[in-house]
Parts: C-alpha cells; sequence; structure tokens
C-alpha cells in the first residue's frame, strides 16, 4: 500500500520530485507530441540538503506503443546501454532511476502494468526508484519506490528546479516589503452643506431632494409632451376600429 508524502514530511523525509527545465521540457514534448503513449527514462540526484529528488535529464528508448499501453523492453534498454562509453556507462547505473510514460487524455493513475513495470525496474536499486505518469492535461501521478523505508511513496506534483529563480523570489520579496506600502484610508466627519460641483449649494438635505425632484418632475413633463406631440392622427385613422366609428357617425 503507497503512502502519501506529506504524511512523512513531519518526519523529515521529502518526496519532492524537482526538473532542470530542459528535462522539464523534453519529457512535455514527449507526451504532446505522441498521439499514443511514450515511455522514457530518466537521470535523478537526490538533492543534498535533503528537500527532493532532482531530474537532470529524460530520454528515450526504441520502442512499441499503443494508445492504451506502452512497455520498454529488456532488449532496448540494454541496447542503449551499450552504445554508451565508459563514464556513460557508469552514469546510467548509478542515476537512471526515473521511468516515466504517458496516458495521453486518460488519467494518469497506474494500471496493472504500471505497478508491474515499476516493480520490476525498481527491483535491483538500493536506495530509491521513480514512476511518473502523466498525460496531456499536465497531471501526475508519481511514485516513489524508498527501498530505505521499504514503502512506496505518492505524490502528484512537479516542480520546475532554478536555483536563480529561487535567488530571484528572495529579492523580488525583499523589494515590495521596502517599497509597496499598503493604503490606509481615515474617515471624515459629514458635511451639513451639499453641493452640485458647479458653485451653487444647499444648506439643508432637504432643500437639495427638493431642488432635485422639481427639476425631476419638470422633466418628465415635457418628455410627455414632446411624446404627445409625436403622435400623427392619421395613423389613428387607419385602424379599422376608428375609421368604422367614424363612418357611423357621418351617416346618422
Amino acid at each position: 500500500m503507497a503512502i502519501k508524502s506529506i504524511e512523512l514530511e513531519d518526519q523529515g523525509l521529502r518526496y519532492r520530485l524537482y526538473f532542470l527545465k530542459q528535462a522539464y521540457d523534453k519529457m512535455r514534448l514527449y507526451v504532446e507530441l505522441c498521439p499514443d503513449e511514450i515511455g522514457w527514462l530518466g537521470y535523478v540526484e537526490k538533492l543534498k540538503d535533503g528537500s527532493g529528488y532532482m531530474v537532470t535529464d529524460v530520454f528515450l528508448l526504441d520502442q512499441e506503443v499503443h494508445g492504451a499501453t506502452t512497455e520498454l523492453s529488456p532488449t532496448a534498454i540494454m541496447d542503449y546501454y551499450n552504445n554508451l562509453d565508459e563514464a556513460g556507462r557508469e552514469e546510467f547505473l548509478t542515476k537512471c532511476k526515473l521511468w516515466g510514460h504517458s496516458h495521453v487524455n486518460m488519467a494518469p493513475t497506474p494500471s496493472g502494468q504500471d505497478d508491474l513495470q515499476g516493480k520490476e525496474l525498481s527491483q535491483d536499486v538500493d536506495d530509491y526508484y521513480i514512476r511518473l505518469i502523466t498525460n496531456k492535461k499536465g497531471e501526475y501521478n508519481i511514485t516513489f519506490y524508498d527501498k530505505v523505508i521499504k514503502a512506496k511513496v505518492m505524490t502528484d506534483e512537479v516542480i520546475l528546479y532554478s536555483p536563480e529563480g529561487i535567488e530571484l523570489r528572495k529579492q523580488i520579496q525583499e523589494e515590495i516589503k521596502e517599497k509597496v506600502k499598503k493604503k490606509t484610508y481615515t474617515t471624515s466627519t459629514p458635511s451639513t452643506s451639499y453641493g452640485t460641483g458647479y458653485g451653487s449649494s444647499y444648506n439643508s438635505r432637504d432643500d437639495y431632494w427638493k431642488k432635485n425632484s422639481a427639476t425631476s418632475s419638470t422633466k418628465t413633463s415635457a418628455k410627455k409632451k414632446m411624446e404627445i406631440s409625436k403622435i400623427n392622427i392619421a395613423d389613428i385613422f387607419k385602424k379599422s376600429d376608428y375609421r368604422l366609428k367614424f363612418l357611423e357617425e357621418l351617416s346618422v
């Protein structure tokens, strides 16, 4: 049974997965540009301060894919390894500790095959191995196979690692603290004089409302007169009921 990473935070065990930008961009492009499931491996380093793990690079192997499955072939892994130089082989053996793949548009929930593959890939390591599942929506399901505490630890977040960004964040926080102040407002005593803003003033609130009410009434009356004046008497006699009544009166 898997343990959620947050449950181990208070014990100082941090299962945060960081990516260098280029490694992250490569992974996202694998997912974006392939219409089917696709798998990759990655190099991982455990951060010295114990804050998590960092993916430094990812790469593809020869593989056959389908809309719903992808499997890593042992033959493809050996072919890749054999094409490396001595330094590359050493790096592969010590740092290749990530298996990632896409579920295309489906949720990144591990399938039975995903569990079997993760168990197989992690069985030969002494410390940890990481399985990552993602999709085109950018959702994640990440499992750490921690051999030290003998547990599977799960999380759903990846973080872009940027030392420069961390330092810049601190600088900006200090700059905001120094230069940006919250505006405060004071309550003033209401005045008993009301003005229009054009030189007129009123000695009381009642005078103000009386004046505006009278102006409004005058405008309403003028509007009604204007509307009545627009009525065309010829339009009324075009209606059949008015015309019939008029003819009846003429015949009397």
